[in-house]
């Protein structure tokens, strides 16, 4: 199962508290195989794309609050760095979208953690696979730019705009330089100073649109929260299938077992 095999304990990435592996036997077919089951760190919120949602259908303005998009950013340089080269091997997690990024809120907090999670996709280090999370986190800001009403793009910062075309034209760069024929591949490892500046840059920006923040902004981010706990997901699966044990989001960790069958709660 790679959601366990690539598993690397990061703050943004969540945590893996328990897994265990069977070996079964198919009546019908009389093979064997190997059934995964994993408890993960449940986060109270969302995910990214169910936050965008929820924003764009109450708020008339469709914008999320620009310090909470600066984290966005700043989280996703952050994993993609750690999981490329800090990492022995190196991690391609290949499956970089909205859909992925999980919300959690500390209690005092005023913006949320992003933790990367869903690494049934993921592989060790492979050149010329190197680029696709490059390519996925360009689509990711295209969606996050995308379900803006036209009429209010220009209302985020330029600051934040021109963050964003950098960022998408360093993407793209890796993509075209790691999906040429293999005799021709290039390192991703020389494209990571250009990262670490971006990286840099964004993390400046984002203390700074924390330390400014506007009272609107502020009062969004109340509201969001609420909003998002109350849609984050009632149960949600790894990608392998689990033994009666699914994860209930209720506080920062909290694990009930339910029946399959009924979905009453056994066990807290």
């Amino acid at each position: 199962d790679e959601e366990i095999r690539f598993y690397r304990p990061h703050p943004n990435i969540p945590m893996l508290i328990d897994w265990t592996m069977q070996l079964e036997v198919d009546p019908d077919e009389g093979h064997t195989c190997t059934s995964t089951a994993s408890i993960w760190q449940l986060c109270n919120g969302t995910d990214l794309e169910e936050l965008m949602n929820i924003t764009y259908e109450d708020d008339d303005q469709g914008l999320l609050p620009e310090p909470l998009l600066w984290k966005v950013l700043e989280t996703l340089l952050t994993l993609l760095d750690f999981l490329h080269f800090s990492c022995q091997p190196a991690i391609g997690h290949y499956d970089v979208k909205p859909r992925n990024v999980f919300v959690h809120w500390e209690e005092h907090a005023l913006l949320p953690t992003f933790k990367l999670g869903d690494f049934g996709c993921s592989h060790s280090y492979n050149t010329r696979l190197a680029g696709f999370d490059f390519q996925y986190l360009s689509e990711l800001i295209d969606s996050l730019i995308n379900e803006v009403p036209e009429h209010r793009r220009d209302s985020y910062s330029h600051d934040l705009a021109q963050a964003f075309l950098d960022i998408q034209a360093t993407c793209k760069s890796i993509w075209r330089h790691t999906d040429l024929v293999p005799s021709e591949l290039r390192d991703l490892r020389e494209f990571r100073p250009l990262i670490n500046t971006h990286l840099s840059s964004v993390q400046r920006q984002a203390r700074i649109a924390l330390l400014n923040i506007s009272e609107d902004d502020r009062e969004q981010l109340c509201r969001l929260r609420p909003k998002a706990a109350q849609n984050a997901p009632y149960m949600r699966q790894s990608t392998q299938e689990l033994y009666g044990t699914y994860f209930r989001p209720k506080g920062p960790c909290q694990i009930v077992e339910i029946d399959t069958e009924t979905f009453d709660i056994v066990r807290v």
